[in-house]
Parts: structure tokens; C-alpha cells; sequence
């Protein structure tokens, strides 16, 4: 025998290797050209773009590592079929058992004990964003406006939702800390958290299962719930029709949506959502302008207005962001008008991305509700105060879930 038996399965051993190497190259080489011939162009502008943030750094260095961060990105984003690998990726992590998840960004997604996603939150300090709404609060009362802030409620639902531990999602933790500091100052709020666990729902139909957003149902009762809690505090009174869910009807598009949670891991590691939208069997007519626009954005009956259809296509895939199939995406600024209720009430609601689901049933008991969002704001440059004054509206209410902590969601100006 020319070899030795440990010397013969070292060699085959080491063939082995070298062949699953060459393979894992060839597929690595495949998907590189395959990327290059389908979006080359596409990385090239992302690269041009970069370019413009990356020279006006004086380092050299620092200008090269924002370059290779951006190609990084750029590729990330683009490589061939990047949807099905992340799909072949989360089924792998399923069928292991695994209950967190980082995708390719080093975001952490974690499944609680009843296949419900979640992103990873650490508790935050609430000083700033305290001081700065106790501040905010002072200037609409030197203006004789009326405030409140809503605390919406979490996908982490307590008594309910079991996160793998030491990992956890601790957003509920800073809402307590802050609405504790709003008690202190002795500033009217609304928390829905636990109002929601009495609500009626279903715990797995408040929530989508791959998103971090709420579903219509929730937000609809949601709504009802501001209302109530303004016709008790205020004494102002609301159409009982426009809060009976039986003068609705519920539309669903079953295992049609991929939230953005969902997103992260494919669709096999936590399922397909269902996506329902809910319309008034009344009609209305209302009209939408956006970001200061002297012309209505859209305009109508409640389901023109306030439903994008092109997001509730059941032939688009379930990649599709079908959230923003109510008012599209968040902006800066929007005047929703109720043509039939000239004369009621305006209000103004500072928002995140839970109001844009629950603003259409809202808006149909005001002559005219306004949505402001602070991030999208801002490129409006428009100053805060004089658009306040301009509206003048009967109640300001900011509106947010307990995820939105940051600094430019608590600066008012």
C-alpha cells in the first residue's frame, strides 16, 4: 500500500475540505457576478453617493472607510436573490430551535413563546425627552391650548409575552419612567397599555406577528378609546355609528404580509401575517393635504382619502409594505378635512407611525384633524410654534408607542 490508512484518510480528508472550499468560491463567485450583471448600475449610484458624504472628510482614511461601508451596504442590500437566501436562513435558525436572530445589519430579533417577533430594546433615560414635553406642555398653556399625551401599547404585551432571557425588549420600562415624570409634573396623559388587555382582542390579533406595529382592529379600538376618554375628561360628545364596529366592514388579505421584522428573517421563521383593512359602510367626504401643498393630496370618500389600494394588491408579493396602505408613509405635516362636520372641533396630533393606521377613524368626529411628525418635520423647515398658532387647534395631542424615545421625537420647534 503506497499509504499508510492515517496518512490515506488525512489526504481524502483534505480533498474533502478543498472541495466544499472551491465550492463555497464558485457559488460566492456566482452570486457576485450574478449581483453584478442584475443591479451593477445601481451599486455604482449607491457608490456615487456615498462619494458625496465620504469627500468632504479631510482624512483619507476616514474618507476609504466610509466608502467600503457604503459598498458594504450597497451589495448587502442588492446581492442576487437576497430575499430567498434570508428565507433559506431563517427556516435554518427555525429548524434549530433558535429564538433570536441578527440579521445582516447586526439587528437582533427575537421570538417570544407564542411565535410572535420583536426587536431588541434596552431600557432608555427619559430625562430629556420629560423635560423637554413639561416644556412643550407650558408653552401650549401660555397659548391657552389643551394637551395630552397617549401612551400606546406594546407588542410586549405583560402577563403575556415570554422573551428569551437575558435578551429582552424594555421599551414598556421607559414609558413607565417617563409617564412617572409626567405625573410628577402634574401633566394630563392617557395610557392605553393596560386599557387594551380589557379591550375584547384577541392578544395575537392586537399585533402583527412580523411587525412592530399594531392591526386595524387595535388601532380602531384604540381610537374609541381617545374618544371616550375625551368625552368623559372634556365633555365633548362623538357619533356612537361612527364607533360601532358593525357599521364597518372588514376586509382580509390572508398570508399577504411580510412585516419589518419579518423581513429580517424570511418567511418561514415566523409565518405570514394577514393584512385587514376596515371601512365605513358611510362613505364620508373628506380631503388630504400634505407638507403645506395648497393642493389636496387625496381626496374623497373615507376609503379614496385614506387607503392606498396599491399596497393592498393580493398580486404584489408579501414583501410589500402594506402598512402603508393607510396614508402611505409618514409625513411631516397633513390637514385631513371632514367636509359634513364644518363645524366641530380641530385637532392636532404630534405622531408616530401607530396614528397613521388610527387616524382615519379619528378624523371622521373633527372638522379637522392635523398629524405633525417631528422626524419628517423637520425637512419642512417650518417653525413648530407658528404652525401651532396657524391651526390653533382645540386639543394638542402627542401620540406614541413606547419604541420612539429618541431625542428628535421630544424636540418641539
Amino acid at each position: 500500500m503506497l499509504f499508510s490508512d492515517g496518512l490515506y484518510h488525512e489526504i481524502r480528508a483534505q480533498g474533502q475540505r478543498g472541495i466544499t472550499t472551491l465550492l463555497i468560491l464558485l457559488l460566492l463567485f456566482a452570486l457576485g457576478t450574478a449581483t453584478i450583471l442584475s443591479s451593477g448600475a445601481a451599486v455604482i449610484s449607491d457608490l456615487r453617493i456615498s462619494w458625496q458624504s465620504a469627500k468632504l472628510e479631510p482624512l483619507l482614511i476616514t474618507r476609504a472607510e466610509l466608502m467600503i461601508a457604503g459598498l458594504e451596504s450597497s451589495i448587502q442590500e442588492r446581492i442576487f436573490a437576497r430575499l430567498y437566501w434570508i428565507d433559506i436562513f431563517g427556516l435554518y435558525q427555525r429548524g434549530m430551535g433558535r429564538r433570536t436572530v441578527e440579521d445582516s445589519s447586526g439587528q437582533l430579533v427575537l421570538k417570544d413563546t407564542y411565535g410572535n417577533l420583536h426587536f431588541l430594546y434596552y431600557q432608555q433615560d427619559t430625562t430629556y425627552a420629560t423635560e423637554q414635553y413639561a416644556a412643550f406642555a407650558a408653552n401650549l398653556q401660555e397659548r391657552s391650548l389643551r394637551q395630552l399625551y397617549v401612551q400606546l401599547p406594546n407588542k410586549k404585551i405583560p402577563k403575556y409575552t415570554l422573551l428569551p432571557l437575558p435578551m429582552d425588549n424594555r421599551s414598556n420600562e421607559t414609558a413607565d419612567t417617563f409617564l412617572e415624570g409626567l405625573q410628577k409634573k402634574d401633566l394630563a396623559y392617557l395610557d392605553l397599555r393596560s386599557e387594551i388587555l380589557e379591550s375584547g382582542i384577541p392578544y395575537e390579533r392586537l399585533f402583527y406577528r412580523t411587525d412592530h406595529h399594531w392591526q386595524t382592529n387595535a388601532a380602531f379600538w384604540a381610537a374609541n378609546s381617545i374618544l371616550g376618554y375625551l368625552s368623559s375628561d372634556l365633555g365633548w360628545q362623538f357619533s356612537a355609528g361612527f364607533m360601532d364596529i358593525s357599521n364597518y366592514e372588514t376586509i382580509t388579505y390572508a398570508k399577504s404580509f411580510l412585516g419589518s421584522q419579518g423581513k429580517r428573517t424570511g418567511r418561514f421563521y415566523a409565518g405570514v401575517d394577514d393584512f385587514s383593512v376596515i371601512f365605513p359602510h358611510h362613505e364620508g367626504d373628506f380631503s388630504l393635504y400634505a407638507n403645506g401643498l395648497p393642493e389636496p393630496l387625496w381626496q374623497g370618500t373615507f376609503r379614496q382619502t385614506f387607503i392606498r389600494e396599491e399596497y393592498l394588491d393580493p398580486g404584489q408579493p408579501v414583501y410589500k409594505a402594506r402598512y402603508g396602505a393607510f396614508l402611505e408613509y409618514d409625513m411631516g405635516l397633513v390637514q385631513i378635512i371632514n367636509h359634513e362636520l364644518p363645524q366641530e372641533k380641530r385637532i392636532l396630533i404630534i405622531k408616530d407611525s401607530f396614528t397613521q393606521a388610527m387616524a382615519p377613524f379619528l378624523a371622521q368626529h373633527f372638522a379637522e384633524v392635523w398629524l405633525l411628525d417631528l422626524r419628517a418635520f423637520a425637512e419642512l423647515n417650518l417653525d413648530l410654534w407658528d404652525v401651532i398658532s396657524g391651526i390653533n387647534p382645540d386639543l394638542v395631542m402627542v401620540i406614541y408607542n413606547t419604541e420612539v424615545f429618541s431625542e428628535v421625537m421630544f424636540t418641539f420647534k
